[in-house]
């Protein structure tokens, strides 16, 4: 148990590489009456949170689209400038060269 005893899982749930274990565990949860959880990502090493949905699988239909938003000049200057991360915009598929059998 958590702090406040809430259900806790230990990080080997991020280690898992199949998912029949990590769709049991949420499938059991959600028979609980578990609605979600909060998890820490697993490639941030910031440590910022994710949040997993129980519900029937699939992607929802009856959600507003939302458009995407261009990463603003302001941020993509701070990303160089405190980082050392360039964002460069994504190849056409012209610009790719495919390597047989590398």
């Amino acid at each position: 148990m958590a702090a406040g005893g809430a259900p806790s899982i230990g990080g080997e749930r991020r280690r898992t590489l199949l998912y029949d274990l990590p769709q049991a565990w949420a499938a059991r949860l959600h028979e609980a009456g578990c609605q979600g959880l909060v998890y820490w990502l697993r490639h941030d090493p910031a440590r910022s949170e994710g949040i997993a949905l129980f519900d029937a699988e699939g992607a929802r239909d009856d959600w507003p689209g939302g458009e995407d938003d261009a990463i603003s000049p302001a941020l993509l200057a701070r990303l160089r400038e405190e980082c050392g991360i360039e964002v460069l915009a994504a190849p056409r598929a012209g610009e790719l060269r495919i390597v047989e059998g590398a």
